[in-house]
């Protein structure tokens, strides 16, 4: 707002001495002063100016890049949230297929457990019908002699 209105008021004056050639040397020292001074003001202005591009372009610079560095952070943070979690349901599939083979060979060890008590108690059986017979036959045979 400030630089505009200086710049139209150094257009105006500029204007007013270039039309008047001809009068008072004050009122034209007077102009001329005031044009040297717009004109001071209006190179100082032109000169915040391009500062403060410069100092935006830095920061727009700044910003991409710090933008940039924030997305492969959080790229590389999403992908190690990726692994752990890939990870995790590595870990749970593995823990249950190791319940399942757990679980399997429990009931394969009672299943042959019962199968050995079975055979002893078939073999038990058998050695006390042996027996009973044996003494029978040994009863029948020191009888008749």
């Amino acid at each position: 707002m400030k630089a505009s209105k200086l710049a139209e008021d150094a257009c105006l004056v500029y204007e007013i001495m270039k039309n008047s050639k001809e009068g008072n040397t004050d009122k034209k020292f007077i102009q001329e002063t005031k044009l040297a001074s717009f004109e001071k003001n209006a190179k100082e202005i032109e000169q915040i100016y391009k500062s403060t591009i410069n100092e935006y372009n830095e920061f727009l610079d700044y910003y991409n890049n710090q933008t940039v560095c924030y997305v492969l952070a959080y790229n590389s943070y999403l992908r190690f949230c990726l692994k752990i979690s890939l990870m995790d349901s590595f870990q749970k599939q593995e823990e249950q297929r190791i319940n399942i083979v757990k679980e399997s060979v429990m009931k394969i060890l009672i299943s042959e457990i019962s199968c050995i008590r079975n055979l002893q108690y078939d073999v038990d059986k058998i050695s006390k019908v042996e027996k009973r017979f044996l003494e029978k036959k040994c009863f029948f045979f020191f009888k008749e002699n």
